[in-house]
């Protein structure tokens, strides 16, 4: 599953703009290369690309406009018909002319990787991104770095000057 899963769940016609995937194969390359990258900026987000099992981008054009009449009806038909696939959707906000959904798959908790899926349209463009990571390791690193960014804040609040190092 990916974007075009949820381009075909739109009631709408999308044409389909730019759309590419990477697996295993090509993310085991990212990791092997950035393994003899020695900067700051890589060793933070190796943890992130590690977390990642696949990922899918696509990028759509409608006809429609976002917004008018159909708009929320749209919407919950988009909704029904991931649901009927097996997607749940976790947050779904639309505004003016601007659309956000992101979807997940219920599974066992604990069992395997996490998929997701996020939409966004902004008038008549669409761009769905779906994933499937290892959530415990991308939770691992997020935690590191809200406790550095927590650390470096408490530290600017009562200008005390950072370790050596760091």
């Amino acid at each position: 599953p990916g974007p075009r899963s949820l381009a075909a769940s739109s009631p709408e016609p999308l044409e389909t703009r730019v759309q590419f995937s990477v697996g295993p194969v090509v993310l085991g390359g990212a990791r092997l290369v950035l393994a003899f990258v020695q900067t700051p900026e890589v060793q933070r987000i190796r943890p992130v690309l590690a977390s990642i099992r696949r990922a899918s981008v696509g990028v759509y054009q409608t006809s429609n406009d976002a917004e008018g009449p159909g708009r929320l009806d749209r919407f919950e038909q988009i909704r029904a018909t991931m649901a009927a696939r097996g997607w749940h959707r976790v947050v779904g906000v639309v505004n003016n002319h601007d659309t956000v959904m992101i979807y997940t798959r219920e599974s066992p908790r604990g069992k395997g990787p996490l998929d997701l899926c996020l939409a966004v349209r902004d008038g008549r463009e669409v761009v769905v991104v779906s994933t499937s990571i290892d959530a415990e390791t991308l939770a691992a690193w997020a935690a590191s770095e809200a406790a550095g960014a927590l650390a470096a804040s408490a530290r600017l609040a009562l200008n005390v000057p950072p370790a050596p190092g760091t």
